[in-house]
């Protein structure tokens, strides 16, 4: 089992923490000499090392049917970045080191901070978030590889869409435009329309640290 830091917006954040989001998609950066097939289809990564790859780290996906079978049908590909089922990751997000009256130092959150008027006037990039700050971790229960618009609307609700839509309306087309407008605010219009292959990523909260600073007034 090997832990790994994963970057998360304010918004997904507290989908994360209200138990929304089991599921996040990171653009694949596929193999040079190896390009994915040109199809829609699902597709499984198993974590099995090739056996034919010298060990440079490539590794099989399998090809899923409609209802997420396997099908004898591989495609070669490589390492999957954020891990293997079973691997956990740990949620950077942005953060603040503030000390309290005594001199006692808290990480407190922008995604939970309720006191606007005593916000930090700089919070801290989540890139610069160091473990023992962290309050969220999380552990992997299946990696898949896929077309961006393959997202279903069951998918789209576990990608936290369900929680950006307004008055509370969760039907199927609108899971998937809101999870549309999420992912093209943080990677462009382009993105979408450009279909990458994504990692298809499921998980389950492990850990929350609750920190009486920044959510004594969320609770």
């Amino acid at each position: 089992m090997r832990e790994r830091p994963i970057l998360f917006s304010d918004p997904m954040v507290r989908a994360l923490l209200a138990g929304a989001k089991t599921q996040t998609r990171r653009i694949v950066k596929p193999l040079k000499y190896r390009p994915l097939p040109d199809t829609n289809a699902s597709w499984r990564y198993d974590g099995v090392w090739s056996e034919e790859d010298g060990g440079d780290g490539c590794r099989y996906m399998e090809r899923l049917d409609d209802k997420g079978n396997p099908i004898e049908e591989y495609h070669r590909i490589g390492r999957c970045p954020y891990g293997d089922v079973g691997d956990r990751l740990w949620v950077r997000e942005a953060w603040y080191p503030l000390v309290d009256e005594i001199g006692q130092v808290y990480p407190i959150y922008r995604a939970s901070w309720p006191w606007r008027a005593t916000s930090p006037k700089k919070w801290k990039s989540p890139i610069h978030m160091p473990r023992s700050a962290c309050r969220l971790s999380l552990e992997i229960t299946d990696v898949r590889v896929e077309r961006l618009q393959a997202i279903t609307a069951a998918d789209a609700l576990a990608e936290g869409a369900g929680t950006q839509m307004r008055g509370c309306t969760r039907y199927d087309g609108e899971a998937r435009d809101v999870f549309r407008w999420i992912w093209s605010t943080i990677h462009g219009e382009a993105s979408w329309e450009a279909n990458p292959w994504v990692w298809r990523i499921a998980f389950r909260r492990i850990a929350h640290i609750s920190n009486s600073l920044t959510e004594r007034g969320t609770q």
